[in-house]
């Protein structure tokens, strides 16, 4: 059941989560927020910010990464187009 429920659930994450992770990245809107573990101060990073947001680092930067490759995907292919499809490649 996990495993036939796993791809789906990725999608709607993506889906939901990536517009508001991207806004907060680009606008650095999370430096404007309280971090509730140091009362007073706003955050200080956007890495802090996703975690306790529950997104982790990782997913965090993929989000980031994946909307350029997706737009660019679009004009050429009109159907449904799933986060592994657009995971930019990287090398390490």
């Amino acid at each position: 059941m996990y495993e036939k429920t796993k791809g789906p659930a990725r999608e709607i994450y993506f889906r939901w989560a990536g517009p508001a992770v991207q806004l907060m990245h680009q606008s650095k809107a999370f430096k404007d927020i309280e971090d509730p573990d140091a009362p007073g101060q706003t955050y200080r990073s956007f890495r802090k910010w996703c975690a306790d947001q529950g997104v982790s680092r990782s997913h965090a930067y993929r989000m980031l990464d994946e909307k350029p490759v997706a737009l660019a995907l679009r004009k050429a292919y009109r159907g449904h187009l799933d986060s592994s499809q657009i995971e930019p490649f990287r090398v390490r």
